[in-house]
Formats: structure tokens, C-alpha cells, sequence
């Protein structure tokens, strides 16, 4: 028989149940807001009354050993809560909006629970709002679209020019790439190099050196419109990874030394899988794709995994996906919003909305736990928590 496992439920989790209570209240009394022939009936009870009683409340709840027969359990308790403070999420947002906002009672009543759920919302939800990101950066007139960050430096690029950059500072380097135009979708193999997709070509923009080499692919290659790739260097070789949505395959192409491209082109993914929703991939050995709701997939040995990331709440328009050291880093451009989310289980760390920028693109410094954004060709930073 296993030994019974104690676990704390610290008081931020009792609070999560206590807002699913709170929409109770709302279920109860918002229907009062507006009675018959268009009055605005009194509440029995004002949203700060509850908010102070519940405040109460919880503040005499101590932490608590609870008694579990495994860590299994312990896992599938605090998901369960988690997806059913998110479902009662949506149920008050649409509760919300169904309240009468014509007049000023009304207007005020809505507004009170409006902002109380959406601070509760962030809480659940593990957003957190930056309104004044840091900008550290000025690259006006340089064109740039893209942002990386390697070696303890980032490098932004557009066109045919890559620029070198510390942040803060004012100065930078930068290098021309001849033969190409639009210099895109940078990826750092952790060794060295930065590669970029440009024009049907690979670029490899050597680190140590600030040169760059343009590589050709294999005679034929198929593309699609918006090409999804990656590269891996496993310290002996150097493959390049395409995925073909239309196909449902992710094809491996061998770098060929002697005739400076890549060629040897293979299936390498061994079983049927659908692969229509993806937007981007990132590789670490395993490769881990992302579909445009969020949702990330990892793949081993030609096959897919059983792994299952958190739903990300609110819903997102993923566009972009790195696979860190710890992490996994997913950018929604759109929602101006990043995800962080842990790589052994997919659980959700945070997320870190930028609602003052327009954000095109993003880099992270794992080590010094900080994230850039690139929006309208200024650098900015935020630090991250986990």
C-alpha cells in the first residue's frame, strides 16, 4: 500500500475557489441589476460588502495539510480546479455582458464587477500586465523586422543587414548580406551561428567572426507560401528540419559539406499526424511544434509524444515559439502577449501582456530572466518571474 503523501494548499489557491463562489453571487444578484420596465433594482448586497467579507474569510484560512495518496492525485486535483476557475471565467464574462450599461446606476454597478473580474481574471489567468515596458533600444530608419537574442547580444535584422546590439547601449555592428533581400524567421543553434530564412535560402551568420554564408538548398525543393523551419546541430552534424503542412510531414535535410547546401532530403516523421494548424517550430532535440490556438506538441525519435500543454487562457494567435533551456516561449503578436510555460509537463508559469506596444517580434535572455520585444523599430524589455 503507498504512503499517504502531505501536500499545502497555500491561501492562493483556496482564493481561485473562492472566486468561483463569487460567481455565485453574480449569478444571484446581477439579475437584479435591471427589472421589469427597464428599473434598476437595489442589490441586497454591494460588491464591495462581498469582496470584504470574502477578504475576510480567506484571511482566517491558515495553510492546510491535506492528505493524498500520491503525487498523481495531488496533479489532477489542481488541474481540475484550474479549468474550472477558467470555465467559470467565461461564464461571468458572458454573464457581464448581458448587464444593462444605458444608465449611470447601471453603468457604475457594471463597472464595479467588471473591474473586480478582471483583476481576478489576471490573477487566475497568471497574467501579468506591463504597462511601461523599458525601451533600451532605437533602431528608427534601419528597417529591421526581426529580433534574436545569442551569446549575450541581440541582433535584429531586415533586408540584407543584421545588426549586433547590446542593449542600452547606442552603438552597434553591423554586416550586409549579399545575394539576398529579406533576411527573416531567425534561429540560433546554440553553437555559434544564427541561420535565416532568406529568399528560398539559408543564411548562416557566423557569431565569432560577423560573416555570413549563403546556402542553397537541393535542386526541386517544394516550398510553401510561409515556410516553417528550423535548424539543429547535434555537435557533429547540421540538419535542417522544413515542416510541410500540406503534407503533414517535416522533412530532414543533411548539410553537404562539399557542395555547400543542403541535400539528402528525408521523411522524418515516421507515423500520420495532423500538422495542418502549425504555425512554428522550435528544436532542442525534440522538436515542438505550435498551432496558431497556442497549443504545443513535442516530437521524439520520428514519433509524436504524449504530452499535453495547458490550454492558454485567454485564447491566443500564437505566432512564434522558442524552446529554451527550462521553458518553452510562446508570442502572440495580435493579443501582444507572452506565454511561458514549463517543458516538462506544459504547465503554465505565466503569461506578460504588453498592451502599450505593437510587438513584432520577441527575443529572451534565459539567463538574466528577461524578454525583448521589437515594435516599430524600438527594442524594449521586461523581466520574467519564473
Amino acid at each position: 500500500m503507498r504512503e499517504k503523501v502531505l501536500i499545502q494548499i497555500s491561501k492562493r489557491i483556496v482564493a481561485l475557489f473562492a472566486f468561483v463562489i463569487l460567481s455565485g453571487f453574480l449569478a444571484l444578484n446581477l439579475g437584479g441589476c435591471s427589472a421589469g420596465g427597464g428599473q434598476t433594482t437595489l442589490l441586497s448586497i454591494t460588491p464591495e460588502q462581498y469582496l470584504a467579507s470574502a477578504k475576510e474569510q480567506l484571511e482566517t484560512i491558515e495553510e492546510r495539510d491535506y492528505e493524498v495518496r500520491d503525487l498523481e492525485e495531488i496533479i489532477r486535483v489542481l488541474e481540475n480546479a484550474e479549468k474550472d476557475a477558467k470555465k467559470t471565467l467565461i461564464e461571468i464574462s458572458e454573464l457581464l455582458a448581458t448587464l444593462p450599461k444605458e444608465k449611470d446606476d447601471q453603468k457604475i454597478i457594471y463597472d464595479r464587477f467588471n473591474n473586480t473580474f478582471n483583476n481576478q481574471a489576471d490573477k487566475i489567468q497568471k497574467i501579468e500586465r506591463i504597462d511601461e515596458p523599458e525601451k533600451v533600444n532605437d533602431l528608427s530608419g534601419l528597417a529591421v523586422s526581426n529580433l534574436i537574442w545569442a551569446n549575450d547580444k541581440l541582433y535584429a535584422a531586415g533586408g540584407k543587414m543584421i545588426y549586433s546590439i547590446m542593449p542600452g547601449n547606442l552603438e552597434s555592428s553591423r554586416l550586409e548580406v549579399n545575394n539576398v533581400t529579406n533576411l527573416s524567421n531567425p534561429r540560433f543553434d546554440r553553437k555559434g551561428f544564427i541561420y535565416y530564412w532568406a529568399d528560398g535560402k539559408i543564411v548562416k551568420y557566423n557569431l565569432k567572426n560577423n560573416q555570413a554564408d549563403v546556402t542553397e538548398l537541393d535542386a526541386g525543393t517544394s516550398l510553401e507560401e510561409k515556410v516553417i523551419y528550423d535548424i539543429f546541430n547535434n555537435g557533429r552534424n547540421t540538419y535542417l528540419y522544413i515542416l510541410a503542412k500540406n503534407q503533414n510531414q517535416i522533412f530532414r535535410y543533411s548539410y553537404n559539406t562539399g557542395a555547400k547546401k543542403y541535400d539528402s532530403k528525408s521523411d522524418w516523421l515516421k507515423e500520420n499526424v495532423d500538422l495542418s494548424q502549425v504555425v512554428d517550430i522550435s528544436i532542442d532535440g525534440s522538436i515542438y511544434t505550435l498551432n496558431d490556438n497556442g497549443e504545443v506538441s513535442k516530437f521524439h525519435l520520428y514519433k509524436k509524444e504524449d504530452y499535453l500543454t495547458t490550454a492558454i487562457s485567454p485564447e491566443m494567435s500564437a505566432d512564434k515559439i522558442i524552446v529554451g533551456t527550462n521553458y518553452l516561449y510562446l508570442f502572440d503578436a495580435e493579443s501582444k502577449r507572452l506565454a511561458v510555460l514549463a517543458i516538462k509537463d506544459g504547465h503554465l508559469m505565466n503569461q506578460y501582456q504588453v498592451d502599450s506596444l505593437s510587438p513584432v517580434d520577441f527575443a529572451v535572455d534565459e539567463k538574466n530572466k528577461t524578454a525583448y520585444f521589437l515594435a516599430d523599430e524600438l527594442i524594449y524589455k521586461i523581466s520574467l518571474k519564473q
